[in-house]
């Protein structure tokens, strides 16, 4: 009779295949324990926990690798359909490191059904748009939006190329704004330039109708991906709080949330020149730029894919405190959070996967020693006692 594998054979068989050097039986052994195991976490604690973190960064490294190469090695804003290949989530904190499944057995019980049904899903694909003659539009995943000028008009376009609205414009510098909440990302809104635009959660973003003069300004709040139009003649600047970033044609995301200490500009394909105050930086692609308090830029070498995947279903979180950590997850899932008692001093990492409901995160925290519980949409925080 077939017996379960020990969690030290399965570590065994993860740290091969990370090394590549697992055999294929042993592979056809992994992924065989992984269509049955339980759902839940699987953990392991161990006196090799200075490992953790290479092992982290191993992990998502083949993880990605397994990606590219189903994916012919397409760059990851290109693969619309790549998710975690394997269906894992790899959460890892100072004392252990775990995996665990997600929900895709068809096959549960009744119990089990109810508690999903009461849990917090992510979020989907929804925006409002604010006209600027003062009209509301709603948009989901059924649109890929146009937003282009044609006789004074505003022309909205569904995936079919259908035409679903037409706005009056009352001025050529009248502003328009995209906003989504928590739990919300916007559909792909293409701007009156050509400018194509992904709204994270909880953001706005401020246009024109048309741009006129000698840039093309946007006004943002959140987090957004451009891919910017290409016209040596008219830069495209994005206008934050406290930051400008400045590009003629290129790629790049700019998280600028008004509660994160720290904004990031982060560099695809181009170049962007990031200003505050009377500083500035010139960025090249894989490069990212961090501003926080007083006029200092810190550039640094990034993966930059990482910027963008939240547009394809997966938020990396890499060594956050607590609140840090709270406030990626408030928006990923459209919850509040509220503390109490001591908070655990440990950083933690966690890839969130869109399909993967609130309450798994929480067990794995759990099991690294925070102790959570969900009250309607608040997620209680704590520290084990």
């Amino acid at each position: 009779m077939d017996t379960q594998p020990s969690p030290e054979q399965i570590k065994t068989w993860v740290e091969n295949f990370l090394a590549g050097t697992i055999s294929e039986a042993d592979r056809q052994s992994l992924e065989a324990w992984f269509r049955t195991m339980p759902e839940g976490p699987v953990e392991w604690k161990d006196a090799a926990t200075a490992r953790a973190g290479q092992l982290e960064q191993r992990m998502l490294h083949a993880i990605d690798a397994r990606i590219n190469r189903q994916e012919h090695r397409l760059r990851y804003r290109h693969r619309r359909r790549a998710l975690l290949a394997s269906g894992l989530l790899l959460a890892v904190a100072a004392g252990g490191w775990l995996l665990m499944q997600t929900w895709r057995h068809p096959g549960k019980t009744v119990a089990q059904k109810a508690a999903i049904e009461h849990d917090v899903q992510p979020g989907s694909t929804v925006a409002t748009l604010l006209l600027a003659d003062g009209k509301e539009i709603k948009l989901d995943s059924t649109h890929t939006v146009n937003v282009t000028t044609m006789q004074g008009r505003i022309c909205l376009l569904n995936q079919h190329g259908n035409t679903t609205y037409v706005g009056n414009i009352p001025g050529k510098a009248a502003g328009n704004t995209l906003t989504t909440h928590r739990g919300e990302q916007a559909p792909a809104v293409t701007l009156p330039d050509g400018t194509k635009v992904w709204l994270n959660a909880a953001s706005t973003l401020h246009f024109p109708s048309t741009f006129a003069g000698g840039a093309r300004e946007v006004a943002l709040s959140g987090e957004a991906y451009f891919e910017v139009a290409k016209d040596a003649a008219h830069p495209f600047i994005v206008s934050t709080a406290s930051d400008r970033v400045e590009v003629l044609g290129t790629h790049f995301d700019v998280m600028a949330y008004p509660d994160e200490q720290v904004q990031k500009a982060t560099l695809l394909e181009g170049s962007i020149r990031v200003r505050r105050g009377g500083n500035s930086a010139l960025l090249h692609p894989g490069q990212q730029a961090r501003t926080s308090a007083g006029d200092a830029i810190k550039v640094s070498e990034v993966d930059p894919d990482e910027s963008v995947a939240w547009m394809y279903g997966r938020l990396p979180l890499r060594k956050m405190d607590i609140p840090s950590f709270m406030r990626s997850v408030s928006r990923w899932y459209d919850v509040n959070v509220a503390y109490e008692g001591p908070l655990p001093t440990a950083t933690f990492s966690a890839m969130l996967i869109k399909d993967v409901p609130l309450s798994q995160l929480l067990v794995a925290l759990d099991a690294n020693g925070v102790h959570c519980r969900l009250q309607g949409r608040t997620v209680i925080v704590g520290q084990h006692p």
